[in-house]
């Protein structure tokens, strides 16, 4: 996992009972799969990259009988959560513009966003587009 990825580090012998992570690539999971107890889960809602491979060494796995849960995809509620977000913005009670830290006008401009996201430059919180 990388600097943009926040999880909590093994401490000493004890495994983690859950692993959670929001950026990364696919050696992220082998990184999390070390750092998780048997019986135990890891969560992911990253996009990974088209070209990502995950593969994971058969002992850190516990040979594949560590009944470990993987669930990866978008955060639970993410349209309804979005939706009470706008309203809080429309409401002046939120104020997002620390988090927007690059700009892109027009429709025509998505897909440099998206670009810019794949790339994830250190800097980059999130991009948005006005439309």
């Amino acid at each position: 996992m990388n600097s943009r990825t926040s999880y909590n580090i093994k401490s000493g012998n004890q495994a983690l009972k859950l692993i959670r992570f929001a950026g990364g690539n696919g050696d992220s999971f082998n990184q999390a799969l070390q750092l998780v107890r048997p019986n135990g889960g890891i969560s992911n809602v990253n996009f990974l990259d088209p070209s990502d491979t995950i593969s994971f060494p058969a002992m850190a796995w516990g040979l594949g009988m560590s009944n470990i849960t993987f669930k990866c995809g978008f955060c639970p509620g993410g349209a309804r959560r979005i939706e009470r977000l706008v309203r809080l913005i429309q409401a002046d009670r939120v104020h997002p513009g620390k988090l927007l830290n690059y700009k892109f006008e027009g429709f025509d401009k998505i897909e440099d966003a998206f670009k810019l996201m794949d790339s994830k430059p250190k800097d980059l919180i999130k991009p948005y587009v006005l439309i």
